[in-house]
Order: structure tokens, then sequence, then C-alpha cells
């Protein structure tokens, strides 16, 4: 009983100061496992002895099966297929780099056998996926270029994690780990393997049933009594095996991935991985020595700078390879560059196995510590020195186009652009006057077998007045598909060199180039370009696109999409005119849908919703604007807009407006005229008519249907 009441009191006193720790960490933004580890230095015996390891250790390895089980969980076939690719190509490379490089300085530097070097290729091979997952969600770049490639490269590493737990028995040595090693590796390994068959055929014919069996009892505590016997059961015969428990939670996990019970599983299994896999992270702190650490504090220093930069020169080199920029391949690289909690479960097992020395073991422990506290510096200071890059580049560049200018003998670009040989000068646009604008320059695809121009001319796409889409995930095809209905040139900037390929080959106007440099921007046309729209999910590209194309063309409309309100003040002060954050809109559809459930009236709907802009969505607001909102909404309910196209019989071809007399005849206004996709705006009485003309009006709807039937007789017959 006294024993009982010690392992108690020692868990109120772990989950009590690890919880504080994790609460302070939390709020400076320091990765909350080190305040687990941390919380383990404190009561441990290295400095208040406060609780007893062994009785931590025993709970610690059930926290270790549960967080290998959730691991598993996460896995899922179609997840893995969506990023194949990303996974070959920089997650296969990555990982083949890091091992190799750590297993030559453990052979060639520290003089160590090939087996135990080869083990700590291993621990270098790996990198934290809370810690850089939780980074990137908390800075919302979890859906950028390098979040995904991050994202990739993680699963990968974790996929290898059973490869790895598979493979130490070969390296362990029989003399100096009898116990281990009882058998030859290839027959651990030949286990390891079948158990790994079995699992995966269960999980395909076995499983399904028995859980649909579970779940028709509608007893939740049968549900989860069964996923535990799934978990403890397939972990227990790993270890018959004489394989590790939890590399049987991993597939155990993996095998419940696939079923339609998965996500029931990953909730009920939550609060016991959050709260037992704290005590493996508790653990590792125990088993630090400080006197130790303080007399080798160089070694420690020394190895921290090395894991982070071979880890992220293995990561950059393959991004750049595959055709990635430089500023994607090195925040990507630096969001991974840490030591992951999985290879501080491999140096466990590699302890059991006399695979990793105690001293080196703490010294890398520490190593991995600071290299995880080092990660969110490293990230900002990173995109600090790229954006600076950027900006300094971006200068040179105007700089030399000045010079040029000057020495031509050019006079500065003025404030007129050429629309259809006349000229007239570009005047500043509100929101609302852009959004009903139409250009009348006509697409050019730049993929039609012809050779791309020559750098001498102005743009790569021969265009004016078109738009230039930054970005095309789902938002910047929509745009896309929207502006070549209307007949609006534009021309596409993306960084996925794969997306730029395939859209290249179906005819559209694309070039890969990131849009944050000013050189990109120039070949997009951006001098010449009307509009730009920022759709990428970058915040700091975003803002330095927003910035030096400002710089560029000081008349140009320029539209935003950002993940967070927070981006407001900051884009609009770079000379954004429209800001559209992703929260706020969907939040205002929901406002919408909920209002319209409860049946409450529209106009009340409207008037709400033009106080939350007003409130809110700052950088939209003028002095005018709820009042010009609400004129037009009342102007919308008495009039509507509508066209109609002039077939060649139609009474009105060859006719003036002014001979059609179609405003006196039927009350309708003529407002714009498409004609061959150009958009001919307030026409004049003697604007003639011709055939394949859309004839834009404004009117009631009779106003409007007597207006059809005089342009096409056909109407309503």
């Amino acid at each position: 009983m006294h024993h009982d009441t010690n392992i108690l009191t020692d868990l109120v006193v772990v989950f009590a100061v690890s919880g504080t720790m994790v609460v302070l960490f939390q709020r400076l933004r320091i990765p909350t496992i080190l305040g687990m580890m941390l919380a383990g230095v404190l009561v441990g015996p290295s400095l208040f002895n406060f609780v007893e390891a062994e009785n931590i250790e025993l709970l610690a390895e059930i926290g270790v099966v549960v967080l290998l089980f959730t691991v598993g969980l996460e896995f899922s076939l179609t997840r893995l297929l969506s990023m194949w690719k990303i996974m070959l190509l920089v997650g296969l490379p990555q990982m083949t780099l890091c091992l190799g490089a750590g297993t030559l300085v453990g052979r060639f530097w520290d003089g160590s056998p090939w087996n135990i070097a080869i083990f700590q290729g291993m621990l270098v091979a790996m990198s934290s996926t809370a810690v850089a997952l939780k980074l990137l969600i908390d800075r919302g770049e979890i859906g950028t270029p390098h979040g995904r490639i991050a994202t990739a490269v993680l699963l990968f590493q974790d996929l290898m994690v059973i490869l790895f737990i598979l493979a130490l028995p070969l390296l362990a040595d029989p003399q100096t780990a009898p116990d281990q090693q009882s058998e030859p590796g290839w027959l651990a390994l030949g286990k390891g393997v079948g158990i790994v068959a079995a699992v995966l055929l269960a999980a395909k014919y076995l499983l399904p049933p028995l859980m649909g069996l579970v779940v028709k009892s509608r007893n939740r505590e049968a549900f989860l009594i069964f996923v535990v016997v799934v978990c403890i059961g397939t972990a227990a015969a790993t270890a018959w095996a004489g394989l590790s428990l939890a590399l049987g939670a991993f597939l155990a996990g993996l095998a419940l991935s696939e079923s339609d019970y998965a996500h029931q599983v990953m909730s009920d299994a939550l609060p016991f991985r959050d709260t037992l896999s704290s005590l493996f992270f508790v653990s590792l702190g125990l088993s630090l020595n400080l006197p130790h650490l303080a007399a080798n504090l160089g070694p420690i220093l020394s190895l921290s700078a090395f894991l982070i930069v071979v880890k992220m020169l293995t990561v950059a080199m393959p991004v750049i390879l595959v055709g990635y920029p430089i500023r994607t391949a090195l925040v990507a690289a630096a969001s991974i560059c840490q030591i992951g909690e999985f290879s501080f479960l491999l140096v466990q097992s590699g302890r059991e196995l006399q695979l990793i020395s105690p001293d080196l073991s703490r010294n890398f422990l520490a190593a991995g510590m600071l290299t995880m506290a080092l990660t969110p510096p490293m990230i900002r200071i990173v995109q600090w020195l790229v954006t600076s890059s950027n900006r300094l580049t971006n200068d040179a560049f105007l700089r030399l186009q000045r010079r040029k200018r000057d020495a031509s003998g050019n006079t500065p670009p003025s404030n007129f652009h050429s629309i259809n040989g006349s000229t007239s000068q570009a005047q500043p646009q509100s929101p609302t006057q852009s959004q009903g604008s139409t250009s009348q320059a006509q697409p050019q695809s730049p993929t039609q077998g012809q050779p791309p121009p020559s750098p001498s001319h102005r743009n790569d796409f021969e265009l004016e007045d078109h738009v230039v889409i930054a970005g095309f995930g789902v938002g910047g095809s929509n745009l896309a598909r929207a502006l070549k209905t209307a007949a609006i040139p534009y021309v596409i900037l993306d960084v996925n060199p794969e997306r730029v390929r395939r859209l290249r080959k179906e005819g559209e106007p694309i070039m890969y180039g990131d849009c944050s440099r000013a050189v990109i921007l120039e070949h997009a046309g951006i001098k010449q370009a009307r509009a730009l729209a920022i759709m990428i999910s970058d915040p700091t590209s975003a803002r330095a696109a927003v910035q030096i194309a400002r710089r560029l063309n000081p008349d140009l409309y320029i539209l935003v999409r950002t993940p967070y309100i927070r981006e407001l003040p900051e884009l609009e002060k770079l000379g954004a005119n429209v800001i559209i954050p992703e929260d706020f809109v969907s939040s205002l559809e929901l406002f919408i849908q909920v209002l319209r459930r409860y049946r409450v009236p529209r106009n009340l709907v409207e008037d709400l919703l033009d106080e939350i802009r007003e409130d809110q969505y700052l950088v939209l607001r003028d002095a005018s604007k709820a009042a010009s909102t609400r004129l037009k909404r009342e102007l919308g309910e008495l009039l509507d807009m509508e066209s109609c196209l002039v077939r060649p019989d139609s009474p009105l071809a060859g006719q003036t407006l002014g001979e059609s007399k179609l405003r006196a005849r039927t009350g309708a206004i003529v407002v714009a005229i498409r004609r061959n996709g150009r958009l001919i705006t307030t026409p004049d009485p003697e604007t003639r008519f011709q055939s394949g003309d859309e004839i834009i009006c404004v009117g009631d709807a009779n106003q409007l249907e007597q207006a059809a039937m005089l342009i096409d007789p056909h109407f309503l017959k």
C-alpha cells in the first residue's frame, strides 16, 4: 500500500509540475514538449528529486504505446497517396541524405563501428512531427507550399519509424547485448515482416466485420474495450516476436486507420495519448544529468549546430532540385530542422541494445531539446533573411531599370495607358468601379507551339490591361475561369512546378515564379496590368508582393486573399486596394445562413451585414460606404440588368441606337454593348448595332421583357 501511495504521489507531482510548465511554455510560444522535459529535470534527481524515476518510466512506456497507436491512426492510404510525389521526390532523398550524413560522421569523426554509426544516422534523420505541425498550424502556414512540403516529409519520416524499429535487432551486437540477440537478426527481421503482413491482412478481412458487430451493440464501453484489446493485443504479439511494444501499437493504429470508425477511435484515444505520452517526455527529462550537461556544454552546442545544419541542407537541396523557389525550400527546411520525439524513442531502444552510450544519449537528448527550442526563432530568422534578400534584389532590379531608362533617354512611364489604340488617363478606381469594369484586351496564350517572346518585349505575354493572378489554387482557378468567360486577359504566376507544366500543356497563360520578386512581376507585365489578384496562402510572400507591385505600378488595382483578418492593417499600409480575409468571409456566410434559418427579414440581415463590415472590414470602408451599399440594394430591388443577343434577323441589326428608339419604345436603358469580347460602355445614339452584339440593358422586369422582344423577335416564342 505504501508503494502504491508513492506512485500516486509521484504522479500528482509530475502532472502538477508538467501542467504548469506546459501553460508557461504555451504563453511563451515555445514547444510544450520542452516544458514536459523541463518538468522531468525539475522533479528528477538532478535538482529536487521529488519522484522515483522507476515509478514514472513504467507508465511512460504505456504512454509510448498510446502515442504510436494514434500516429498509426493518423495514417491513411488516401492521405499518403495524395502526397506520394513530394514524399518520393523530397522525403526519400532527405531521409537518405540525413541518414548517410549521420552515419558517416559517426563512423569517421566519432570512430564508432558501422552498426552504431548507422544507428546514430537514424537518430539524426527524424524530425518532430508534433513540434513542426503545431508551429505551422499556429502560424497559419499549413496550406502554404513550404507547409505542404514539410508535412509530406514528416509523414514519410513517421512511416520510416517502422523500418527503423524493425532494423534495430540487426544492428545489435550479440556480444554487447546477449539478452536482446538470442536469435539471428535476419530471423527477427523476418518475424517483424510476418507480423506486419498479418496485421495488414487482419485489418482488411478480420477487423471490419468484428468492429461492425461491436458497433451494432451501440455500447460505447464495448467499443472502447475492443479498441484497447486491438491496441494491446497487437503490441503483445510484437513483443512475443521479440520486437518492441511501440511497433505493435503503431501497427494496430495503422490497421484501424482505414476503417469507417477511425475518427471515433481517435477521439476516444486522444485523452489517453495527451495524458500518458506526457509521462514519456517527463521521463526523458528525468534521465538528464545537469552536472554532466554543464561539463559537456561545448559538445552539446556543437552537436546541436551540426543537427540543424545537416537537417536544413538535406531538406532544402531536394526541394530546390524539384523546382520550388529557394524561399520555399529554406522555410520548409527551417520548419523541420529539429530532432523528433521518435528519435528520443529510438534512444531508449538503443540503450537496451547497447547501441548508444549513456553519455552520448544524454548529450543527444540535450541537443535534441535545444533544436526544438530553436525551431521557432530559426523559422523567423530564415523568413527575415529571405524577405530581406528579396527586398535587396528587388531594389537592385529597380535601380537597374532606371539606369537603362536614363541611358536610353526615355522618360519615365506616365499614368497613361493605351487602350485599343487610343490614349486615356488612368484614374484610381474604387472597389465598386473595378468590380464593374471589363478589360478590352484579348488573351493570348503563350503555349501555342510558338517560342516565347524575347526578353526585349515589355512582358512575356504581350498583354495590356490584364489581370495577374498570383497562386493557382482553388481561388485562383475559379478567378481564371470567370475571367476567361468574360474574355478578360490574365496571366498566372505559380511556384508549383508540376502545376505549371500541366497548365501550360492545357494552354493556360501561366509562368513559374515567385510573385514577391520584381523581375517575375515584370515578366508577367505588371506595369501594363490593370489588376493583381494575390491568392497565395503565405502571408509573408503576400505582403512582399503587394509592396513591390505597388512600386512597379502605382495605379495597379491590388486584391489580396489572406487567411486572417489580422493581416488587414499591414496589407492596407503596403498598398492593397481590397483585402478579403477568409475567416471573415466564412463567418459572414455562417451569419447569413443562421439568420435565414430563423427567417429574419432580408433587409434587417443586410443592415446587420453593413454594420459588421463597417466595424471589421476597415480596408474597404470609406465615408459613404454604408450609404452607397444601401442605395445599391434599394436600386437593385427596383431595377434589374439583362443582356440580349442581336441575331442576324433582328430588326435592330444595322440600326443605330437612336434609330431603334429602344428606350422610348420599351423604357429600358442601354448601358453597354459587348462586341467581339470588347465592352462598349455608355454607347451614344450613333452607335450602330451589329449581328452578334450583346446589348446590356437596365430596367424593371416588364421593361426588360419588352426590350428583349424588340431585340429578338423569337423571344418567348
